[in-house]
């Protein structure tokens, strides 16, 4: 996460594609959605929005039940997919809802795309 967002360091999108998909591949529900998210957008490889959409659809329910078991990480990354329709319906509504969670548990990403939602 910290190359995808320069916490820390230089943003190296590209590096942090190549983990996220590493990660994914061994089954893990977080690192699949960031995955499916960077296909989807078409950060550091070629806009896959069919691949992106597969991807995240086989991570939400792992992602939804982690959300709901208190993880901040997955809450921002619930609220993200809601926003996008990115793996389930689009929801603005529950988007922030859970990017109001996601915040006050200290998520940064959370904190700034909910200020994002009511700008």
């Amino acid at each position: 996460m910290d190359l995808a967002l320069g916490r820390g360091r230089k943003i190296d999108s590209a590096r942090a594609l190549g983990l996220y998909r590493k990660a994914s591949d061994l089954g893990h529900p977080l690192a699949k959605a960031e995955y499916a998210s960077m296909l989807f957008s078409g950060i550091a490889a070629r806009k896959d929005v069919e691949a992106g959409q597969k991807l995240a659809g086989e991570a939400m329910p792992r992602v939804w039940a982690m959300a709901e078991q208190g993880r901040p990480d997955a809450m921002g990354i619930l609220g993200r997919a809601l926003q996008s329709g990115l793996g389930t319906k689009r929801d603005a509504a529950r988007a922030v809802e859970w990017y109001e969670k996601a915040a006050k548990k200290g998520d940064l990403r959370s904190q700034n795309n909910l200020a994002a939602a009511y700008d």
